[in-house]
This record gives C-alpha cells, structure tokens and sequence, in this order.
C-alpha cells in the first residue's frame, strides 16, 4: 500500500512550498522508472541514495515545521509518512547487495514507481505555477518574497515607519480639485510613481462603508485553477465585499477619486439600469483580521476577453490602482512594494495611488505589491480600480513607455 497520496498536503502551512521544491529535484526521478532503471543495479543503487537524501531533507523540514509551530495536522500526516516510507526504504537498502536478484529490483522500481507518481503530479503542478509567476514578474519568485518578507519585518518593528529616504525629489504638496478644494499628496516613490493623499476621506464616510460592508464581507478569491487552491489560502487571508456607487456617500467617493487622478471613474447604464460601460469597477471594500495578508501579486488582469459581462471587457485592463486606508493599523498590515523597496503606512483617511500599466499599454511589473501580516490589529481598505479603454484623452498612449 501506497504510503503517501494527495491528500496528505491539505492544510500545510509555510514549510509545506520549501518541502514541494525538495521533491521536486529528487521525486522526479522516481517518475517513469519502470523503463530504463530495471535494467542497471548501478541505476536502483542511485535511486536508494536519491531515496535517503529525500528521508534526511524531510526530518529536517518537520524539525523546521515543528519550530516555527506549523500545522499540527500536517507535520503529524507527514511524519507518518515518513516512517512508511523509512521502514521500505530500510528494508530495501539492507538488501541492497541482493539488487541483482530480478525479484528484489523488479519490487523496488514497483515501489518507487506507485509512491512516487502522485507526488509527482502535485510537484509539477506547484513547478509550473511558480514559472509562471516568474514569467509574469520578470524577477526571481524568490527574490520578490525575500524582498516581501524583509519589507513586512522592517514595518513591524517599529510602531511608525517609513521606507523614504531623505530626497529633495520626494515631496509633499497641494493637489487642487476645484479653486475651493485642495488635498495633501505626498510623492513616495518615483517611476513608477506612487503618492499617497492625505485626509481624503472623512470618519463618516469611513463608518459608512463598514457598516455596509459587514453584512456582506466574504471570504476573498483569487482567480486560479482548482488543483492549487490549498496553496492559495495561505496567500490572501482576508474577507471582501463589493459596492456599486449605490448611494450618496459612494457616488461621491467614485467621483472625488477622478477629480484627484484627473480619470473617467463614471459608470453608464443603459435604460433598464443595466451596466452598458464601465470606467471604473465598483468599490472592494476589504478586511484583513489579525494575521490578514495578501501575497505579492500584480493587480492587472493580464486578460479580459474570457469574461461574459461587455461593459467589463470592453473595459480593458486596470489601469490605475486608488486604495483608501479606512483606519490605522497598530503594527503590522504596511502595503510593499518588493521591486522597488517601498512601503507604505496605513493611515487611516488617507489613500494611495499607482498605475498599474505603462503609457504604451504594457504591465508595469515593477507595481508588484503586497499586503503584509497584520501583527496587532485590523486593516481596513477600500480599493478603486481605473480601466483604461476610455482614459484616452487624460491618459494618453506614448511609444516611450516611461513618459
């Protein structure tokens, strides 16, 4: 019997990806043994030392989970694989000089074939996904998380923070919306530019979204295939809720964030009500509890031809990205930037804003950004995404993508 199957990786925590990128390099090898392998004692002696290598990298990564207080559910699922799989590979290495007999090899590739074949399966599936975000990102999946988690560490441990250095180019200013009303903007970041508005939203209107917004709040969802689902989880904690601009407080929020960015955020319906087109999606108001987070990721939509709904694909991509901080966070909870070494505050009343595409309609990857672990606390925020189709007058396209 089998010792290990799929089911054996629900519910893994933190150590679970640096276990799958173990199996990959060396559970690989057991796949399709059932040719070649048969026909060389030199090659089954290789895969009993592949084997043991595995065993001792899987002690470590247990000894590592137990440590960091990982999943009790999973270290115990995994240790008992362990030991299965110990006790066959024990009783196949003692008769290692016996590797000759036809029997005993012909039970060892049996072996390794059968347990190592859905294992296999889940290691590719997990490969493929992080070549894919390679890919996307243009930088190491490696580098972007160390970076993230570096990030996330320095904002925790200290009570007010900033990534900004001194700068004579980083500056605080006016941002004028009609000769009566003026905002504070403070540039954080330039190329891609990042600014954050200060006191763009009032208390009110801040209660006003969390009331409405906790009778609907539901578990946030990414758009991913069914077999990573499990990884996923781990990658945005947090509950999500979605508003139109259905009443005064959020028509006028949708209409202060085009009058700051200088965008079309209108919504046009058609006679019956329906959305006939869309410059702007509807408010996602979200709510991170404590230990809330949410992975580097891009927030473009790499395509929206799939989609069913014309108002949103003929939309185009998001464009611009405008966040409202709804309240502050005691430790923890900072938005990162990981590419460009940025982080930046929670602070309640306060927003920020990037684009998200180039100005010759590409993706801007270096706007890879996270929501870090909310240490002590809760977050609130209320995202605002732009599309860009109908931003041609404000927004025009430039062949040099960094005007």
């Amino acid at each position: 019997m089998p010792c290990v199957s799929p089911t054996c990786f629900d519910g893994i925590g933190g150590s679970a990806f640096l276990l799958l990128w173990i199996i990959v390099t060396m559970a690989t090898r057991f796949h399709g043994v059932e040719t070649e392998v048969a026909s060389s004692v030199s090659a089954m002696t290789s895969l009993i030392s592949q084997e043991e290598k595995l065993i001792t990298h899987l002690g470590k990564v247990l000894e590592l989970a137990e440590m960091k207080g990982e999943n009790a559910t999973w270290i115990s699922r995994i240790k008992s694989y362990l030991d299965c799989i110990e006790v066959k590979h024990r009783s196949i290495a003692n008769a290692a000089g016996t590797l000759s007999h036809p029997v005993i090899g012909f039970r060892l590739v049996r072996r390794l074939a059968k347990e190592w074949n859905d294992v296999t399966g889940i290691v590719d599936s997990s490969r493929r996904q992080v070549e894919n975000v390679n890919a996307l990102y243009g930088q190491s999946s490696d580098e972007i998380m160390k970076n993230y988690v570096k990030l996330c560490r320095e904002a925790s441990e200290v009570s007010s923070y900033s990534s900004l250095p001194a700068s004579p180019t980083l500056v605080c200013s006016w941002r004028h919306t009609n000769p009566y009303l003026r905002y504070k903007v403070e540039l954080l970041h330039i190329s891609p530019d990042i600014h954050q508005f200060h006191d763009v939203i009032s208390p009110h209107e801040i209660e006003h979204i969390k009331d409405m917004a906790k009778e609907k709040l539901l578990p946030s969802t990414l758009d991913i295939d069914e077999s990573s689902r499990e990884e996923v989880r781990y990658w945005r904690v947090s509950q999500t809720a979605w508003f139109r601009d259905e009443t005064p407080v959020l028509q006028r929020l949708s209409e202060r964030v085009g009058h700051l960015t200088g965008l079309d955020t209108g919504i046009v319906t058609d006679t019956k009500g329906n959305l006939d087109n869309i410059n702007s999606e509807p408010l996602q108001v979200v709510n991170y509890g404590l230990g809330g987070l949410y992975g580097p990721h891009l927030d473009t939509l790499h395509s929206t031809s799939h989609t069913s709904d014309t108002s949103r694909r003929h939309a185009g991509d998001r464009l611009a990205t405008w966040m409202f901080y709804l309240g502050d966070v005691h430790i923890g909870g900072a938005t990162v930037f990981p590419r460009i070494n940025v982080s930046v505050k929670p602070i309640k009343g306060s927003a920020i804003l990037w684009y998200n595409l180039l100005r010759n309609g590409q993706i801007d990857k270096r706007t890879v950004h996270a929501g870090c672990p909310v240490v002590i606390g809760d977050k609130w925020v209320a995202n605002k995404w732009v599309r860009d189709t109908d931003q041609w007058m404000t927004r025009p396209c430039l062949l040099d993508p960094l005007l």
